[in-house]
């Protein structure tokens, strides 16, 4: 993704493939070499952090964090309790990004990183899926409970043999999309957060077969969970799951307390639920979300923004300490108010089609758990004191004028390419449009706003580049 939080701390990536980093760093969880505080994002220049490779996405949570460069490198940081930095044991707080060799995980390019709490997973351009960290409830999948401080595969018999296309990361259990639309989970269950049921039955008994708390090896979803549709977006919270369905419907499992699901109650369910789609979030129904700790983010494919579940630490956007089923967030104050990407962990961030930030929650002042929401465009006072209820637009100063999001900076031949391909029209008149001799970024924005959500089999990388997501490599 093109920002990631953790416990306090923030990390965006910049359309020239820079990192920034802001907020706590007690375990060098900022990568900037030191562990020291940062009131205002901080530069990781990709020139001597990553080799002079662009960054492509990175990935966090509570202590430790990592990042995909354009030449399937991946490089982690922060605290490696229990080897989730993939370095082995030998070491503990790590302050500057250091490179996993490709040789550690197959010698195919990584295309996805996700960081769960102390353990983390690789995706390959193969289609592959890689494990290291802590491992005490089987979120590593790989059929044991013992720490691993390497990357290791996941035997793909447990996916069946089927490639996949996204992973994602949870407290202590993981996810997976396969490139066919098929999740798998695996690891900790004690709150049917892995939706391993029908959808059907509530679950009122510790000792219901489908509720066993330890899954220690990828475990496929029903086909039926989804009402039959294909599941195109995953995301992992902390003891909860969601998934956005072909049709741009979304579903949720797991613990339902504090209405972390969005469904109005707080029950338990065996399988996924359905929380709503086009009727809910308008034409089109949504495209990403993000699963914080007790509350969750979700992107319409209108570029509206909402937000469910527990607001105590304000980070529900909407004012409100509880939000019991998905509420709109006012972006209406803010310079360019079409969301395009969110992340969320105790407070959460969005970032707009123009590349600018917005960020809010708890404001917890001085001291090493202080929240990564700050004044940062230094022209005037931190406001480190303070609870900000509502999105906080970021200065474009913050980030030295760059946008964040890695989908403004595609190469121009790409973005004709896609526009040719795409319409019949264009072509026959040599590819050139009244953008042509400006850049034809609107244009493109035009097309992508219009298209589907799921990506037609064989479509150009420059199209999944566009829509946010990774292709599925062969």
């Amino acid at each position: 993704m093109a920002v990631a939080v953790g416990d306090g701390f923030t990390l965006a990536l910049t359309e020239d493939g820079n990192l920034w980093a802001t907020g706590s760093n007690d375990h060098g969880q900022l990568g900037i070499g030191n562990l020291e505080l940062q009131d205002a994002p901080v530069l990781i220049n990709k020139i001597t952090a990553f080799a002079g490779e662009e960054v492509t996405m990175v990935s966090a949570d509570a202590k430790n964090a990592a990042c995909v460069t354009a030449d399937g490198d991946v490089y982690t940081w922060g605290s490696n309790s229990d080897g989730q930095l993939g370095r082995g044991f030998c070491i503990f707080n790590v302050t500057t990004p250091g490179r996993l060799d490709k040789s550690l995980f197959g010698n195919s390019p990584a295309v996805m990183v996700a960081c769960g709490a102390d353990f983390t997973i690789i995706l390959t351009a193969q289609g592959h899926v890689w494990t290291c960290g802590q491992n005490f409830r089987g979120q590593l999948g790989l059929n044991h409970n013992s720490d691993v401080s390497v990357p290791t595969q996941i035997d793909p018999v447990n996916f069946g043999h089927a490639p996949i296309g996204m992973i994602a990361a949870g407290s202590d259990h993981s996810m997976a999309l396969s490139c066919d639309g098929a999740v798998f989970t695996w690891g900790w269950n004690n709150h049917t957060q892995l939706g391993l049921g029908d959808g059907s039955t509530e679950s009122t008994s510790h000792r219901d077969p489908l509720r066993k708390a330890k899954i220690w090896i990828p475990s496929r979803v029903p086909v039926t969970a989804f009402g039959g549709a294909a599941a195109v977006f995953i995301s992992a919270g902390s003891i909860f799951s969601m998934v956005v369905t072909a049709d741009g419907v979304l579903w949720a499992c797991g613990a339902g307390n504090e209405f972390r699901l969005g469904l109005g109650h707080t029950k338990l369910y065996l399988g996924f639920q359905r929380v709503g789609g086009h009727e809910l979030f308008g034409e089109g129904g949504v495209r990403m979300i993000a699963c914080g700790y007790a509350h969750s983010l979700i992107v319409a494919k209108n570029g509206t923004m909402w937000s469910c579940g527990y607001g105590g630490r304000a980070c529900l956007g909407t004012g409100k300490n509880n939000n019991e089923r998905p509420t709109r967030v006012d972006m209406s104050e803010l310079s360019h108010s079409s969301v395009v990407v969110v992340a969320a962990g105790l407070h959460s961030v969005a970032v707009t089609a123009h590349g600018r930030v917005s960020i809010w929650g708890m404001l917890e002042g001085s001291g090493p758990d202080r929240s990564a929401v700050h004044n940062v465009d230094r022209l005037t006072p931190p406001f480190c004191a303070e609870t900000h209820w509502t999105p906080c637009e970021l200065s474009a100063l913050s980030f030295s004028g760059e946008r964040v999001g890695r989908w403004h900076d595609m190469r121009e031949e790409h973005m004709l390419a896609f526009a040719m391909g795409r319409h019949a029209d264009l072509a026959a008149v040599g590819g050139r449009t009244a953008y042509s001799d400006i850049f034809p970024e609107e244009l493109l924005r035009g097309l992508f706003d219009s298209m589907r959500f799921q990506a037609r089999a064989g479509a150009s990388p420059a199209l999944y580049a566009l829509m946010g997501v990774h292709p599925c490599y062969e």
